[in-house]
């Protein structure tokens, strides 16, 4: 049986975009004596929220596109401090006002050969709102463009860019331009990280670093210090980078592994590396260690502790995200990635305000 536009574009984000825990289905909400679905699908990421409709193309383009526009707008209009968003996925649960939020994106995504891309600003008069410093805007995209962009590791950041395009243009994009807008957003964001590096990167391995992250999100094993510890404000950050912050923490993760991998195994080789890599409003600490070596694991765990806690110390606002990565062997790699959390003085509703340790286990 062929998937539905849903299970297409849940599939792409769960297996390659490092925002998939940020995306969920909503609860249903009742509204007199009936149930109703808010939307189909929620993606969260900084300051923005997406809700999206999603159909198949089995009606004309102008009727699907109507029909989730109007299930989104039944929505608008009953949201608000006291009915809120609520819903779940495998990492955490959701509780969100509109207000919570500075931009809320109501997505129509269609399928089908006449499907494409536009965008507008809602008018305040429209917005129906519980609040009108929330910008609103109404978007149509095609259903190939977003699961494109899932499979390119895409966040909501990358999303709201590509829809403020379709809006600045002030006209209705075909589906392959939108699909085309994507392919560029992306490659440039490689290239602008690649300019920065050190040295040639290994892309081979690059992409293998994104892919483990993505892939480490989904096989993760949880363990806290306390029983009252939340994972999921910390999961919220990887939705909160966009392509070209990526990147650059891919191929930071590649420098630290090449460090230790490229040196040949014995007395002389390094046992452990580890970088710090700034992406406001976040810093991620990138390290490998030869598994082989127990002296190795202990120094890098101190050295991630000391490091956290320094970063703590110094600029409490500013959260630190440790990701890791175990050699067993070279040039082999047995993949055990960790994140570590750290505490965070900020208002924002889905910041980070724990620390945790996410382990996963090698597949």
């Amino acid at each position: 049986m062929a998937q539905s536009i849903q299970e297409q574009v849940l599939q792409a984000f769960s297996h390659h975009s490092i925002g998939a825990p940020q995306v969920f289905e909503p609860d249903q909400y009742t509204k007199g004596s009936a149930t109703r679905e808010p939307c189909d699908l929620v993606w969260t990421g900084r300051d923005v929220i997406f809700l999206f409709t999603m159909r198949d193309s089995t009606r004309s383009f102008e009727k699907s596109n109507d029909h989730n526009l109007r299930q989104l707008d039944g929505w608008m209009r009953v949201w608000s401090d006291s009915l809120r968003l609520l819903g779940s996925n495998e990492w955490r649960t959701f509780n969100f006002a509109p207000t919570d939020f500075r931009r809320v994106v109501l997505v129509s995504v269609v399928g089908g050969a006449n499907a494409g891309a536009e965008a507008i600003v809602v008018p305040p008069s429209q917005r129906r709102l519980a609040s009108g410093a929330v910008t609103s805007i109404r978007a149509t995209v095609p259903d190939s463009g977003l699961i494109k962009l899932a499979r390119r590791g895409g966040t909501a950041l990358d999303l709201l860019a590509i829809i403020d395009a379709v809006r600045a243009s002030g006209r209705r994009w075909a589906a392959h331009e939108f699909e085309d807008a994507i392919e560029r957003a992306h490659t440039s964001a490689f290239a602008i990280a690649e300019a920065s590096a050190p040295r040639p990167p290994d892309y081979d391995l690059y992409l293998s670093m994104l892919e483990q992250i993505a892939r480490g999100l989904r096989t993760q094993r949880l363990t806290t210090n306390g029983s009252d510890l939340d994972v999921a404000h910390g999961l919220a950050a990887l939705g909160d980078i966009n392509w070209q912050q990526t990147a650059r923490l891919a191929l930071s993760a590649t420098e630290v592994y090449r460090m230790v991998r490229d040196v040949p195994q014995g007395e002389y080789g390094p046992m452990l590396g580890i970088v710090e890599q700034k992406l406001p409003p976040y810093r991620f600490l990138l390290g490998a260690f030869d598994l082989g070596k127990r002296e190795a694991s202990e120094a890098f765990s101190q050295a991630i502790i000391d490091t956290v806690n320094r970063v703590r110390t110094e600029t409490p606002e500013t959260p630190a995200i440790a990701l890791t990565w175990g050699m067993t062997g070279r040039p082999v790699v047995a993949f055990d990635t960790s994140m570590i959390i750290a505490e965070a003085q900020t208002s924002r509703s889905n910041a980070l305000r724990y620390v945790v340790a996410i382990e996963h286990a090698a597949t």
